[in-house]
């Protein structure tokens, strides 16, 4: 049997998940430095590949993906911060891919969202946008 996209997606890119995985479970997201740390990976690899998927023509039919950076640039305001330079453009094959990408990303943020909401920094407790 063949299998579908997601599948195949998640079996080709598990090692990538795996070390994402272990550099981010090395932080403590109740501490503020820690906090920001993860904020700023996401807001610049998010950055790169929502500017490197918006220079693809988006595929008819299709709904336009929304951008995550205003959620990320208001976790950053809470701790009084504008949002990091992104990382280097990358280059894409197509949009919907990357699409997939950034929606699992975010997907994972917001399951993270439950550790984060344990902590007592009311500043790290009031940047949950992203």
């Amino acid at each position: 049997m063949k299998a579908n996209i997601r599948e195949r997606l998640r079996r080709e890119t598990r090692e990538d998940h795996e070390r994402t995985d272990a550099a981010f479970a090395a932080l403590d997201l109740h501490d503020r430095g820690d906090a920001i740390r993860f904020l700023t990976a996401h807001a610049q690899a998010v950055a790169a590949v929502e500017a490197a998927r918006d220079a693809h023509s988006w595929p008819a039919g299709m709904p336009a993906p929304v951008s995550a950076l205003p959620y990320l640039a208001e976790d950053f305001a809470v701790f009084g911060l504008a949002l990091p330079k992104p990382e280097e453009p990358v280059e894409l094959p197509e949009p919907v891919g990357a699409t997939y990408v950034l929606a699992g990303s975010r997907f994972g943020g917001r399951v993270l969202l439950s550790e984060w909401r344990q902590g007592s920094d009311q500043t790290v407790l009031g940047a949950t946008s992203y």
